[in-house]
């Protein structure tokens, strides 16, 4: 009948020596992603250096607010140019034809 639990002592001491390589491992992995995320800032090495994870996401996401919006409001003013554009086309037709733009008369309010 002799002691059998040396085995899990055993295991647990694997375990957590496996858990630990993977936690080296995951830390290693994010630090490398913050590194890259460092290098694609628009910013110089000397500043890139000093700065913390937070730092790192909060100047990332600026960027990419910035960019998007770069984007979109050259899209937004030439879909407004058209639809404007458009109003302007179908108010020119309506006068030339002397018809009205369209409104409907407002009726008496029944009492």
């Amino acid at each position: 009948m002799g002691g059998g639990g040396g085995g899990n002592v055993i295991e647990s001491s694997l375990r957590r020596k496996l858990s630990r390589e993977a936690a080296r491992k995951r830390r290693r992995l994010e630090s490398d992603t913050f590194a890259d995320l460092c290098r694609l800032l628009p910013l110089p090495p000397s500043v890139t250096r000093t700065l913390d994870k937070p730092s790192v996401i909060r100047l990332t996401l600026s960027y990419m607010r910035t960019h998007l919006w770069s984007d979109v409001v050259p899209m937004l003013q030439i879909k407004a140019l058209f639809l404007f554009s458009e109003r302007e086309t179908r108010q020119t037709e309506a006068r030339a034809t002397g018809g009205g733009l369209g409104r409907r008369r407002r009726t008496p309010a029944r009492s």
